[in-house]
């Protein structure tokens, strides 16, 4: 574990930007992007949805669920980027801004991604306390033709929830080139290293 959080270390320190961006999305179309996925999990119109304004920037438009002001209801619920080709990219960026409210402990947003379009998935990040609004940056590796990140807010605990909320905005993909000497032990698989802001 030290050797890999040691090799995570160089890549952010010695890596350049690569060429081409990946995903760009601010949602200031006012809209949910038709190649984006809003999935209601509880199926009660507990789910994300576009906002207006933005908490996070003073932009006009965001995504997310207000637990609170919807009131007692259950929820879960997650909005999916595109599925996206990184077959040959491997070493990537994912920034994103959040505005996320825990209530005492009792709900999860978790940031995972999945290699298979979506059938499986692995946690890159959770968060179950309160973070309010922050700037995430996160190194990440893949080498799927199938790659999806999701943003999932939800509560196991109990029934009639009535919690805080979830905001997303300004999601950035991009790929990078790690520095030498860490090629081999980040191609160990879907190792995540994050900075915060």
């Amino acid at each position: 574990m030290k050797m890999l959080a040691a090799a995570a270390a160089m890549m952010v320190a010695g890596s350049a930007m690569g060429d081409e961006t990946i995903l760009d999305e601010d949602f200031e179309g006012g809209v949910i992007p038709a190649d984006w996925t809003i999935i209601d999990n509880v199926g009660n119109g507990t789910g994300y949805d576009i906002m207006s304004p933005s908490t996070m920037d003073g932009s006009m438009y965001m995504v997310g669920f207000d637990s609170d002001a919807f009131g007692h209801a259950d929820y879960d619920t997650e909005i999916r980027t595109p599925v996206m080709d990184m077959l040959n990219v491997h070493f990537l960026v994912l920034e994103y801004d959040a505005d996320y409210e825990n209530y005492a402990n009792l709900d999860f947003f978790d940031v995972d991604i999945s290699y298979d379009g979506g059938v499986n998935w692995d946690n890159l990040v959770s968060y179950n306390d309160d973070m309010g609004i922050f700037h995430e940056t996160m190194h990440f590796y893949s080498q799927s033709m199938f790659t999806v990140i999701r943003f999932h807010y939800y509560d196991p605990s109990r029934t009639d929830d009535w919690d805080w909320h979830s905001f997303i905005d300004n999601v950035l993909i991009y790929p990078v080139i790690p520095a030498p000497g860490t090629l081999a032990l980040l191609g160990l698989g879907g190792l995540a290293i994050r900075r915060r802001r």
